[in-house]
């Protein structure tokens, strides 16, 4: 995957958008960032637009197997809480993903410092 973009390896290539926002700006232009360089920002904003999942929550996966608490721009954990809400895509389609995921969300909770958002997208994830 060194190098690629997610409009190569995501077919097809998404061009222009139709609506120009901040955000629509933004995914477009990670489809064309090598995702080897993907910030955890970059995932996070990703995989909460459920963009190209099945290529994304992996990484950000290595990423939360070291520290849960990766920050993707907003806050402590932010990652984590995009990923577990990717819960309902994967579970049908991944599995094993979702298996990792759930094994990273419980040292989480366990944290006395867990910002109650991730707080409460674990014990969503766990419903």
């Amino acid at each position: 995957m060194g190098g690629q973009t997610l409009d190569q390896l995501d077919p097809p290539a998404w061009g222009e958008p139709a609506t120009r926002t901040s955000l629509v700006d933004r995914c477009y232009a990670l489809r064309r960032k090598p995702i080897d360089e993907f910030t955890p920002g970059d995932l996070r904003v990703m995989i909460g637009q459920k963009i190209s999942l099945e290529w994304l929550v992996p990484l950000a996966i290595e990423l939360l197997e070291e520290d849960p608490f990766t920050a993707g721009d907003f806050y402590d954990g932010d990652l984590l809480v995009a990923v577990l809400r990717t819960q309902s895509d994967l579970a049908t389609t991944n599995p094993k993903l979702l298996r990792r995921i759930e094994a990273v969300a419980p040292p989480a909770l366990a944290d006395h410092t867990t910002d109650k958002h991730v707080k409460a997208a674990i014990n969503e994830f766990n419903a």
